[in-house]
């Protein structure tokens, strides 16, 4: 147990030894699952919207419309400290 490559080893085999602890194997395949039903459909609706440029152009302007009223506050604030 000098060695460096022996604290490392026995370093490895407790940080395997947690993931066993707090992820057994049915937890993984349900979350892999879910997981991946998530994606296909966010992969759908990119797919639906046209992909590639219209896609991230569709995504932006939904998140703008979500958060409008927090950014036309700021603006407004903004423009009140220039003319302060």
């Amino acid at each position: 147990m000098e060695s460096t490559r022996a604290h490392l080893q026995q370093l490895r085999d407790e940080a395997e030894r947690t993931y066993a602890i707090l992820f057994d194997q049915d937890t993984i395949k349900i979350f892999a699952d879910l997981l991946g039903g998530a994606l296909s459909k966010i992969n759908d609706y990119i797919s639906g919207i046209g992909g590639g440029l219209n896609a991230i152009t569709s995504i932006g302007m939904q998140i703008a419309n979500i958060f409008n009223k927090q950014i036309s506050q700021s603006v407004v604030r903004t423009s009140e400290n220039i003319k302060g």
